[in-house]
């Protein structure tokens, strides 16, 4: 089994790396990694991820389909059908986003 995992995404790359001494649990936020994904791999992916045990931590409740799941470190990443786009358009016109700031 692997230890760790990177990650590119245009500019951006980071690593998600298994660490026995690190948090025991996942933090008590909503802070998140959410990771795009086109709808016809989604039902793959995400069977995927239920059946390597993955800890799902939130049910979706946000537009297009989501799988919110925890790594064994128990970071908090998200596999999502859309972009930020669709997600700030949604966010927008809920009109309850008002102190949340988008960086781009």
């Amino acid at each position: 089994m692997a230890e760790g995992a990177y990650f590119e995404v245009r500019a951006l790359w980071f690593c998600l790396f298994l660490d026995p001494k690190t948090r025991v649990v996942p933090l008590r936020e909503y802070t998140h990694i959410a990771f795009n994904v086109s709808q016809e791999h989604f039902g793959n992916v995400a069977e995927q991820i239920k059946v390597s045990g993955a800890v799902i931590w939130k049910e979706n409740k946000s537009e297009g389909d989501s799988l919110y799941f925890l790594d064994p470190n128990g970071r908090k990443l998200e596999l999502h059908v859309g972009n930020i786009e669709t997600r700030i358009k949604k966010k927008e016109n809920l009109g309850n986003w008002e102190n949340v700031e988008w960086f781009s």
